[in-house]
């Protein structure tokens, strides 16, 4: 069930220890603009000195000004409510005793104030494993980092998630707009709005379907393709992405690529109903019945109350009575 969540950000898995190096003035100049806008102030949670102590220079050498150290999540926590004003970007290890990283990040993404701060997950090899990834996707993290890693690797993180964090602002008034549009039939509207949307972030997942959705309804399946396409590889762990790729895929004919693409999801995210359902409805339309009942089955596992897929069973079942 876990695995039903994996619908948000979760991107990176990186590897550490690392030695923080200088970087040139030139790439520092660089980096600060592209920081531009953005809060100079970080938090910094581990209970490893050495992991923290390498974390708060690479910060400093990229222009926070100011950078808070907590070996506890909790006292992380109470100093980010009284402080998130002014908090540009969290960065906690996972592994910690009484209060760990998953339960800090749930807690910030439960409240109001501290939700929009950009939050980095550091973790161990040890602690790989699907099931954390998941719950870290289960509660929006905002991307992904494993121990041990180098200066390259969170440098490279740390740009993009600030960079996504920067464009995310600009950009949500207008995704709420573009869907409303959408939802009431102003196609062209909606267009505007999401044009404007990839011109800040050509990555957001959101907007390229949304892209897609106006294509059916303005220029037909052919013109919305590549939006989908875009949207999955942008978020390849979002099943909405998988599911409107396939529909389109089978719109136009392309019944073989929509059954593998709809099996890569599966591979990429895990169990999911819909997926699992649509996976089966490809295979009804192929004329594979068992294999369509064994997918229309695997969703009513996973979600009991999946109408669709008891439908279908029933029709399969009736006709193999008759």
């Amino acid at each position: 069930k876990i695995a039903l969540a994996a619908e948000n950000l979760v991107s990176s898995y990186i590897i550490k220890p690392f030695r923080i190096q200088t970087f040139q003035e030139k790439v520092m100049g660089l980096i600060e603009r592209e920081m531009e806008g953005i809060k100079r102030s970080a938090v910094v949670i581990d209970d490893d000195a050495d992991a923290r102590a390498m974390v708060t220079e690479y910060l400093k050498n990229i222009s926070f000004t100011e950078v808070k150290e907590f070996k506890e999540a909790k006292q992380a926590l109470a100093y980010l409510e009284s402080a998130y004003g002014k908090v540009g970007l969290i960065v906690s290890d996972w592994e910690m005793p009484e209060m760990t990283g998953i339960d800090l990040l749930k807690a910030c993404k439960g409240d109001a104030r501290l939700r929009e701060i950009p939050f980095l997950m550091i973790t161990s090899q040890s602690s790989i494993e699907r099931m954390k990834v998941l719950q870290a996707a289960r509660a929006n993290v905002d991307d992904y980092l494993l121990k041990p890693f180098n200066s390259e690797d969170i440098k490279s993180r740390v740009n993009h998630l600030l960079r996504r964090a920067s464009a995310k602002s600009k950009t949500t008034q207008a995704i709420v707009e573009a869907l409303e549009s959408l939802e009431h039939g102003r196609f062209n509207k909606a267009i505007q709005l999401f044009e404007e949307v990839l011109k800040i972030d050509p990555e957001s997942d959101v907007a390229l379907r949304g892209m897609g959705d106006s294509m059916v309804k303005t220029k037909g399946f052919d013109a919305a393709l590549p939006f989908y396409k875009k949207a999955v590889e942008a978020n390849p762990r979002h099943p909405k992405g998988y599911i409107k790729l396939s529909q389109t895929y089978e719109q136009v004919g392309l019944l073989d690529k929509a059954q593998s693409l709809l099996q890569s999801g599966i591979s990429e995210i895990g169990f999911n109903a819909d997926i699992h359902y649509q996976l089966g409805w490809i295979y009804h339309k192929q004329m594979k019945t068992d294999l369509a009942r064994t997918e229309f089955q695997i969703a009513l596992e996973i979600q009991l109350d999946h109408q669709e897929a008891r439908l279908m069973l029933d029709l399969l079942g009736q006709a193999k009575r008759e």
